[in-house]
């Protein structure tokens, strides 16, 4: 899967094949782009132009606004100025680390009513993705019923 750093401008190549062998090039079939989270009908991203070279579509994501959280998204391409108007996708990508901010909800209330909040994490986070998550905190991970793991704190 691809993974983008929270806060950069980083560029999706999709490589685009015509089965039918008519097609050799991408440029001049007006190209554009549409993003959204996984799973999700709202569009972050919807129509936005990209570059292309030979059968290649370029897409500049900036996953610095604040609508980029860490999750999954789909990127589709779709070019208007063919014969057809053909869909290209799901590409699958992810935003792989960032702040607090950043975070997908939810971000709960701690389970034993404490003033910390818990982090739900679906997936694993590496120990400096976490330091740049929570500077100044200490934080405390528990691992998911039936894991054979136990909670553990740590702090920086």
């Amino acid at each position: 899967m691809i993974k983008l750093p929270k806060g950069t401008k980083e560029i999706i190549t999709v490589d685009v094949t015509d089965k039918l062998g008519n097609i050799t090039t991408l440029n001049g079939a007006s190209g554009k782009f549409d993003v959204r989270r996984r799973g999700s009908d709202t569009w972050l991203i919807q129509d936005q132009a990209n570059t292309n070279t030979g059968m290649e579509a370029h897409c500049l994501i900036d996953t610095a606004p604040s609508q980029w959280k860490v999750t999954t998204y789909e990127l589709f391409v779709h070019f208007d100025a063919l014969p057809e108007v053909p869909r290209v996708g799901p590409v699958v990508f992810e935003i792989a680390y960032g702040t607090s901010e950043d975070l997908p909800d939810p971000i709960v209330s701690s389970p034993s009513g404490g003033s910390q909040p818990v982090l739900q994490a679906t997936h694993s986070f590496t120990a400096a993705q976490l330091h740049s998550l929570f500077t100044d905190s200490p934080i405390t991970l528990i691992a998911a019923p039936g894991s054979g793991r136990s909670e553990a704190t740590i702090f920086y």
